[in-house]
Parts: C-alpha cells; structure tokens; sequence
C-alpha cells in the first residue's frame, strides 16, 4: 500500500498563507531595509510650552551655579549707575531749599552718560547670560570683549528717546516701548542684528509671545519686590535672577536649546 501525498492547496488557504510575518527577519533579497535610528525627535508643533516660573526657576538655579561673578556684575551694574546719577545730579545744581531743579548741560550730559553705562554693563550681563544658557560659565571680562558696542549704544539710545517720548506722552506708551523692546539688546549681543533690526526683532518676538512675556515680568517683578523687602540685600540676588530668566525666555521663545 503506497502513502498518499497530501492534496496541494491551490488556493493559498492554509492558515499562516497571507498573513503579515511580524517580528520576523528580513529575508535576503526582499529589499526592505528598516531605517537606521535617528534618536529622539521632538514632536510637531515646536520646543516645550514655556513657564515663567519655570523660567525664575532657572534663574535662580543658575545663579546659585555662579554666584561669585554674577555678583560682581551686579554690584558693579548698580555702583556705576548709582555713582553717575549722584554726579550728574550735583552738575544739575537742584536746589534743595525750593525743591526745584535747574536745567544745566552738563546735567544733562551726565544723564545719558549714566543711561549708557548702564545699558552697556546690562548689555555684557546679558551675554554672559547667554553664555549661561548655551552652558559656559558666566565670565564678565570676556562678555565685555565681544560686545558689540556701535551697536549697543546706539540701540540704548534709541530705546531711551523712545521710552522718553512715550513717558510724555500719557505715560502709556512708554510703558509699551519698554515693554517690546525687552529683548532688543539680546538681538544685538546675540545675533549681532543692527539698532533697528533688534528693536523689531523684540517687538515681533514679544507679540509671538505676549501673554508668557506679561506673565514673566510680573513674577519678576514679584522677584525685585521681595529683594528690596529683604533689606535691599536681596536685590543683589533679585536682579540677576531676573536677568537669567529673562535669558532663558528669550532661548525659549525662540526655539533654541537652553543648557540644563
């Protein structure tokens, strides 16, 4: 008695025809190559939501990590600027007796002088700042080497002639200019955009972000509050933690990486 072949199925109907082979390896010629792995990619839609408190966080952590010449530069920053404000108002001649104040040239001169220096030490704060972010350590000396100063002036002069006329102006519009030039001396220091190009730059970066950037000067403003609570002491602590976070802000609204 001869054995008897199985009968063939034609139809392809035996139950593992036609399924999808999961989790089985490539077979040789099939040409089917998986992609190689690219690591995390982010999702759709952008970096994050941004946090001011987060960004006060940051602050205040990255303070902690460089203390020493943070402080430096903060001292130096309210020295110098408390020191111009003292001579410029002496060369003034204000009249103690009356109350009222004199106008005098060189009163004047010593205002802008004062409005200067105080712009360009924020200025290098602010790129050390940077240097912060992109994670180097906060280095005054070298901040001060590779700023753009042509620049740094003349946008700080400009900002302070508009914020001047929006002060007089119902006060209103000053308050507007400060506001959306927040970011103007970041462009500068960072991109190295020119006067005009950084005072648009935060205008447009602020409007992107209008409601994160009201809430983060807000809690900062909280911050300096508490500082000068704590017997003006804490404003020395305040100011760059400030600073820092408005830093970070300014990476974040951007889309750029912010050191841990």
């Amino acid at each position: 008695m001869t054995s008897q072949e199985p009968p063939a199925d034609p139809d392809n109907s035996s139950p593992t025809h036609g399924l999808p082979s999961y989790g089985s390896f490539d077979q040789p010629g099939s040409g089917e190559t998986p992609p190689p792995y690219q690591g995390y990619q982010p999702p759709v839609g952008g970096p994050t939501p941004f946090s001011a408190a987060d960004a006060i966080a940051y602050g205040w952590k990255k303070f902690r990590e460089n203390t020493g010449p943070i402080l430096i530069a903060t001292v130096a920053l309210i020295a110098a600027s408390i020191a111009l404000s003292f001579v410029g108002s002496a060369a003034t001649g204000e009249s103690m007796s009356s109350g009222g104040m004199n106008f005098s040239l060189g009163g004047f001169i010593f205002q802008i002088l004062s409005t200067l220096v105080s712009y360009i030490i924020s200025a290098a704060i602010i790129r050390g700042a940077l240097d912060v972010t992109e994670g180097k350590k906060f280095d005054l000396g070298s901040a001060f080497g590779t700023l753009p100063y042509g620049n740094v002036i003349i946008t700080s002069l400009l900002i302070a002639v508009l914020e001047a006329i929006g002060f007089i102006l119902l006060v209103i519009p000053g308050i507007l200019v400060a506001f959306f030039t927040i970011f103007a001396l970041y462009f500068v220091v960072d991109k190295n955009q020119s006067p005009i190009e950084a005072i648009t730059s935060s205008a447009k970066l602020v409007r992107a972000n209008i409601g994160n950037t009201l809430l983060l000067i807000l809690l900062s403003i909280v911050v300096i509050i508490v500082g000068f609570i704590a017997l003006c002491v804490g404003i020395l602590v305040a100011l760059p933690v400030v600073m820092l976070a408005s830093t970070y802000a300014y990476k974040k609204f951007l889309g750029e990486p912010v050191a841990a």
